[in-house]
C-alpha cells in the first residue's frame, strides 16, 4: 500500500495509516475514491492544515467496507465524508457525501459487516 502526504507542492513518503491518526486534529476532511484496480478498491485521501499550510495524504486501501470501520473512531467522528466513483464521465464524478458515526454511518457500517459486496453496491447507487 502506497502512503504520502503533499504539502507546499512537495511529495513526502509516510509509513502507513499512523501517520494519518497522529495527525488526526488537523484533519478538516476526509474522502475516498473508489476505482477497483488490482488489489485495491481506490484511494483514501485527507485534506488538513497545519501552522497555516494545507496538506493532503494518499493511501491506496483494499477494501471500502474495512476503511468504513477504520475511520469510525472517536478522532473522525462528526468529520465530512466524501465517497466519489465513476471519474471518467463528461460531468465530473459522483460523489455521496456522510459524516462518519452519524445514525447513517453506524447503519452501513452494520451492512458493511455483514455482506461487503452489497454495501458497496448500494454506495455506489448500482
Amino acid at each position: 500500500m502506497s502512503s504520502f502526504y503533499i504539502k507546499n507542492g512537495t511529495e513526502y513518503p509516510v509509513k502507513n495509516l499512523g501517520w494519518l491518526l497522529r495527525h488526526w486534529s488537523q484533519v478538516k476532511e476526509i474522502g475516498f475514491n473508489y476505482g477497483p484496480t488490482g488489489m485495491k478498491d481506490g484511494t483514501l485521501w485527507a485534506k488538513g492544515i497545519e501552522g497555516g499550510k494545507t496538506w493532503t495524504y494518499f493511501s491506496d486501501f483494499a477494501s471500502l467496507a474495512v476503511l468504513w470501520r477504520w475511520l469510525n473512531r472517536p478522532v473522525f467522528k462528526g468529520q465530512p465524508f466524501s465517497l466519489g466513483w465513476d471519474f471518467n464521465v463528461e460531468n465530473g464524478p459522483k460523489v455521496r457525501k456522510f459524516t462518519i458515526g452519524n445514525d447513517q454511518w453506524k447503519e452501513w457500517q452494520r451492512w458493511a459487516d455483514s455482506d461487503c459486496v452489497a454495501f458497496v453496491q448500494a454506495l455506489l447507487g448500482k
